[in-house]
């Protein structure tokens, strides 16, 4: 986080290079948490995983609905437990996580650990506060 309460992305290995459909799919993901929707979370997150070649046999609806009942039932409050919970549906359904989403989910769970040792509670409220 900067001086100017801006939170900024950390790539330490440079390895994470953003396509204008990742950078789509943050910014659609990050709008849609301020007003929490587990329903829309869970399609625009299941139609972006299945977008990738290598998860294009995964249900994309199937996985929807997986992930909305999770997001239910668990919430959407922690970074590590969302990023745990789309990667076992994905796993359990045949696909595979890219590198670029397995780097994207390692940077927001390094995001989340220093907003939490800043004294947020997840990184939501840091991100928003």
């Amino acid at each position: 986080m900067t001086e100017d309460k801006t939170v900024e992305w950390l790539d330490k290995n440079f390895l994470l290079v953003l396509s204008e459909k990742d950078k789509e799919f943050i910014s659609g993901l990050q709008m849609m948490l301020l007003s929490p929707d587990n329903s829309a979370i869970a399609r625009t997150v299941a139609e972006y995983l299945c977008s990738f070649e290598n998860n294009s046999k995964v249900d994309s609806k199937a996985l929807a609905s997986s992930l909305e009942k999770s997001f239910s039932e668990n919430g959407i409050d922690s970074t590590s437990s969302v990023v745990s919970t789309i990667g076992s549906a994905v796993t359990e359904m045949g696909g595979n996580i890219p590198l670029n989403v397995t780097l994207l989910a390692k940077n927001a769970l390094a995001l989340e650990r220093m907003a939490a040792r800043a004294g947020f509670s997840n990184l939501l409220e840091a991100f928003y506060s």
